[in-house]
């Protein structure tokens, strides 16, 4: 109950930051930065199938699957980078980053994921 809680208000703080990444983030040092720490498990094109990620028991997340990134806001992303999977709902294998980068760092990454699934942080796109 503690980190459902816990999770909230993190979620909410999260949230509250939480700019368009799009306009935010630096989409070309985003692109550095994900594969120099995030292509090794989501693979270099953000697929899912990186090298460490096909060894893993649970698939690390497609970022180029459109309907699924549509329905994570920037905000969400932020938190599950920062925090990590298992402070998130997600995942364990999914590591925390807050110590390795800086919050422009996850902002840039945010802005290239969006470039990955063509989609925007909005939520689910109309049609």
């Amino acid at each position: 109950m503690r980190k459902t809680i816990l999770f909230f208000l993190m979620m909410i703080f999260v949230f509250t930051i939480a700019v368009d990444a799009a306009q935010r983030g630096n989409q070309e040092n985003g692109r550095r930065i994900y594969q120099s720490f995030c292509s090794q498990c989501h693979g270099v094109k953000g697929n899912g199938t990186g090298r460490k990620g096909t060894a893993l028991g649970t698939k690390p997340a497609d970022h180029t699957d459109k309907e699924a990134m549509s329905k994570r806001t920037d905000a969400e992303l932020y938190g599950i980078i920062w925090y990590g999977g298992k402070s998130t709902g997600l995942s364990e294998l999914m590591p925390s980053w807050r110590n390795a980068l800086k919050e422009e760092d996850v902002w840039d990454i945010i802005s290239y994921m969006r470039v990955l699934c063509e989609c925007n942080g909005n939520g689910p796109e109309k049609k």
